[in-house]
């Protein structure tokens, strides 16, 4: 059984049911939440200001030539209510601006402002370093292994319209 520091989320382990702490997804889910703390963490130690979670999770989805609100909610697994709220937030700390869409008049599109873009590119050094930690754990091969094998995953390991429609 792996321990990972907490990867079952806070899940009790079941000794009837170790699976549901010892697997996969919450070996992705540790290492993803680990690698958002750090740049977190990092992002206020950079003076980057008060960045939680719910910024992230918008701001990692806006294309730099904007986003429509709609989509962002798509990305996100969220509602387009529940992206409204996240990007309200977002707009209140100087990081996006809400345009109407020059597509759809009846749409909106998400932009990132001069201090979003600047956050960006702070994420971005941030994330450099983030990963040459995990680099430094694992080895530069091993990193590129994992790389290599995320993007065969990102690539080949999809939800397909069968199964999304089977849903519902």
């Amino acid at each position: 059984m792996h321990d990972n520091g907490g990867s079952g989320g806070g899940l009790k382990q079941d000794a009837e049911r170790l699976w549901r702490t010892d697997n996969t997804a919450r070996l992705f889910l540790h290492a993803f939440n680990t690698f958002e703390e750090k740049l977190l963490l990092r992002a206020a130690a950079a003076g980057a200001g008060d960045i939680r979670r719910v910024h992230l999770n918008v701001l990692r989805h806006i294309d730099v030539k904007g986003t429509r609100m709609a989509d962002l909610a798509q990305r996100a697994g969220i509602t387009n209510g529940a992206m409204s709220q996240a990007v309200a937030l977002c707009q209140r700390d100087g990081l996006v601006e809400i345009k109407t869409d020059p597509d759809d008049k009846r749409a909106r599109r998400v932009y990132f402002t001069p201090d979003g873009l600047t956050l960006l590119e702070t994420l971005h050094q941030l994330f450099l370093g983030i990963e040459q930690e995990i680099s430094d754990i694992v080895g530069e091969d091993g990193f590129a292994e994992l790389r290599r094998l995320l993007g065969l995953l990102q690539r080949d390991f999809n939800v397909s319209a069968g199964e999304i429609k089977a849903r519902g």
